[in-house]
């Protein structure tokens, strides 16, 4: 039966810490709390932009995406009907309220047995180590850096057939051969080129054999971390125009990781906004740029650039201070020691993500009163 859910990628409350050592015995002192409670979700063949500035964790929510990093908390479903992760969260919340309460009775044990189960069968961070292995073959990621992420030692096309190799996608070598020319022909590469070696190829061409190798196996996402900020700028229009052409003819979904606000405006349907961790705004592009609520979206968008000499730009909002460590966030909002805009109940209480019209999300308290 189709899966009729609109949405690929469900993502709740994600956390991701890396635990501070000290002493001799290298004992846990603290946590970089580098994704500390992001939830969102990624429509089907669509583009979900994720920016912020540098150090904001949006490398770290692709890479444990992905399941190079192990979340220290949070469910990421995939592909799941919506009914079953409407019912994971529905448990969900009745667990967290029980245990709360110390309600810890027959009903406590059934919702827990339940939520386990289910868990267990649709929650990516829940697989076993074998079911997590096969699931990878759906999600796979563009690096940002096209020099340091293919290993000088392998040529290019061991490199792309290298989770062919993993997987045993192929049934002799000849069919092997034949998969890496088309996947070479298909993001601009020559196929006669398969036996070089990275260095021999420019910066754009590496990141294209990046490509190859992350659409090799035929995944339903990629994650593409700044995937054009180390190309230069004529370089980034040819790459940006060749993932538009490969996601039409795979049928992709992108999370697609930037700073560049510009960029991102270009290429994605909808824009999540993060600082210090957290996600502050969700909404579609336009919607985002022509209706930005949070403080720091505003701050963001006013700094974009606008190529159009005879359009009026906004005035530019400067942010003060420094961003906060992620090693002891601030009470209350993490934006608010930057904040011109901020209330008493900005440093008390951390606000909670609201929807303020459809599909538009912000998580501040200029809106939540």
């Amino acid at each position: 039966m189709e899966n009729t859910n609109p949405y690929l990628v469900e993502l709740y409350d994600l956390r991701t810490y890396f635990p501070i050592k000290a002493g001799i015995i290298k004992r846990t002192v603290g946590y970089v709390k580098a994704v500390d409670g992001v939830s969102f979700k990624i429509k089907r063949g669509k583009t979900l932009g994720l920016v912020g500035e540098s150090g904001c964790g949006k490398t770290t929510v692709g890479r444990t995406i992905v399941g190079l990093y192990k979340p220290h908390e949070g469910e990421m479903f995939f592909d799941v009907p919506s009914d079953i992760t409407s019912e994971i969260i529905s448990l969900q919340n009745q667990y967290k309220k029980m245990l709360k309460e110390k309600k810890q009775n027959d009903e406590f044990k059934q919702i827990s047995m339940r939520l386990k189960q289910l868990r267990k069968q649709y929650d990516i961070y829940a697989y076993s180590k074998e079911k997590l292995r096969k699931a990878r073959v759906n999600f796979q990621m563009v690096f940002q850096d096209p020099y340091g992420s293919l290993s000088p030692r392998m040529t290019v096309g061991d490199i792309i057939a290298e989770g062919l190799d993993i997987h045993k996608k192929y049934s002799s070598k000849k069919e092997r051969k034949l998969i890496l020319q088309d996947l070479m022909e298909r993001v601009g590469l020559d196929p006669q080129y398969i036996n070089r070696y990275p260095h021999e190829f420019s910066g754009g061409q590496r990141q294209r054999i990046g490509i190859a190798r992350a659409i090799a196996l035929k995944p339903k996402l990629l994650v593409l971390d700044e995937p054009v900020s180390a190309l230069d700028v004529s370089i980034q229009t040819q790459i940006l125009k060749l993932l538009n052409k490969l996601k039409d003819e795979f049928g992709l979904t992108y999370l697609f990781i930037a700073h560049n606000l510009s960029v991102v405006e270009y290429f994605s349907d909808d824009i999540a906004v993060m600082y210090l961790g957290k996600i502050v705004e969700i909404a579609s592009k336009n919607e985002l740029y022509d209706n930005k609520m949070h403080p720091y979206s505003q701050a963001l968008i006013s700094a974009v650039p606008i190529p159009d000499p005879e359009r009026k730009r906004e005035q530019r909002i400067i942010l003060t201070g420094d961003v906060p460590s992620p090693i002891n966030p601030p009470k209350g909002c993490n934006f608010h020691p930057r904040c011109s805009q901020k209330m008493d109940i900005c440093s008390k209480e951390e606000p909670p993500m609201i929807e303020v019209s459809k599909d538009h999300f912000v998580a501040c308290w200029l809106y939540n009163k």
